[in-house]
């Protein structure tokens, strides 16, 4: 793994679900480059750990991220709610379990996050993640 940068400054986001929006504070606590061997070859992409607040103080969420080399969005891989208790937890770029998706309006903040830390060349709402270090390569990394 490699160096993880400081915090990011909380952001007021309003997510849309259709009939009601809600407001939150995002603060994106980590976020690098990872690389680890996996089931089916290797899993290489950004890990990124995200903390939101609802309204309600002692109700937050913290969210394991991973969005891997090719893909277009962030995937979920752990949620824990007020006072730690896991919600969902897999590991690092799970891909063989049931996939689930953060909300596109915080998908956006973890990809300007990469972009301000220099991970990515390429990411966006449904852009392949392109790593800026990305090179040609076989399965096997």
């Amino acid at each position: 793994m490699e160096e993880t940068l400081m915090a990011s400054s909380p952001e007021t986001i309003t997510l849309d679900s259709g009939d009601d929006a809600i407001t939150v504070s995002a603060t994106v606590t980590s976020m690098q480059r990872r690389a680890e061997p996996g089931i089916f070859g290797a899993v290489v992409g950004l890990d990124a750990h995200l903390t939101i607040t609802f309204t309600a103080p002692d109700d937050s969420r913290s969210y394991g991220l991973s969005r891997l080399r090719g893909e277009t969005c962030w995937i979920i891989d752990a949620e824990f709610g007020p006072n730690c208790v896991p919600r969902y937890v897999h590991g690092f770029g799970a891909r063989y379990l049931k996939l689930k998706a953060i909300a596109p309006e915080l998908a956006d903040l973890l990809d300007r996050e990469a972009r301000r830390r220099g991970l990515a060349e390429a990411i966006g709402r449904d852009i392949p993640l392109v790593l800026t270090d990305d090179k040609p390569h076989d399965d096997n990394e």
